[in-house]
């Protein structure tokens, strides 16, 4: 018994120092991560400001919608219309409070609170099209 004592305080020992490891090295995946959610916010916001489309076409997924202030709902192409036309336009994009990135997994969410100021027109014509219709 009594060897039996040294044996499994090795062991424990062993298994809390690979689990430091682990969670270390995860750690520092989520550093990582983190940067790189950071540094696509700051290539978006600069894509927004400078109306890169092609840059913005990218970013944006296939199936990406925006939702304006008035309600309309634009599809990519008709986003992507909007500020190649010029209907919208952003002076800048105010960071109020400092973004917060959280990591999960192969996930990442990122929130803020920022002041946009600008001009987010609707190109009627792109945004009819998007109009539910009631029957």
């Amino acid at each position: 018994m009594k060897r039996c004592i040294p044996h499994f305080a090795i062991t424990i020992v062993l298994l809390s120092f690979a689990s430091g490891q682990s969670a270390t090295r995860q750690e520092s995946q989520n550093i990582k991560s983190e940067q790189e959610v950071r540094q696509m916010i700051e290539k978006y916001r600069t894509a927004l400001l400078k109306r890169d489309a092609s840059a913005l076409e990218k970013i944006w997924a296939d199936d990406y919608v925006f939702v304006t202030a008035s309600g309309d709902v634009l599809t990519k192409a008709q986003r992507l219309e909007n500020i190649k036309s010029g209907a919208t336009t952003l002076d800048s994009i105010k960071e109020e409070e400092e973004i917060i990135v959280r990591i999960y997994q192969n996930s990442a969410v990122a929130t803020s609170r920022v002041t946009i100021k600008g001009q987010y027109g609707v190109n009627l014509q792109a945004a009819s099209t998007a109009a539910p219709t009631f029957g």
